[in-house]
């Protein structure tokens, strides 16, 4: 993970993109890339903000392991073969097949 700009640049950058300047002036004129530039413009869009917020998850870790949620949820084996179905992965399925 890079390092984040100085707020001065980042506030330079909201305020030339509000003004609708063009990517690669406000590249060089802050001497920013431009692939920060709307990496910052999509987060502005986004969340409102220049860098995404943290995201935490949730909740406690599962106390249970793969295998035992396969046998709580006889379905997920099912929504795990259509899902390789989906993405063509059809030696993993053969190989899935094999355990049902």
């Amino acid at each position: 993970m890079g390092r984040r700009l100085p707020d001065e640049v980042v506030s330079q950058i909201k305020l030339r993109l509000d003004l609708n300047e063009k990517i690669l002036h406000i590249a060089r004129a802050l001497k920013v890339s431009r692939d920060v530039i709307y990496k910052i413009q999509l987060n502005f869009d986004l969340w409102g903000q220049p860098y995404a917020p943290p995201s935490v998850k949730l909740g406690r870790p599962s106390t249970l392991l793969e295998y035992q949620k396969l046998v709580r949820d006889p379905w997920h084996s099912v929504k795990c073969l259509l899902i390789l179905l989906y993405r063509g992965c059809l030696s993993s399925l053969r190989a899935n097949l094999r355990h049902i």
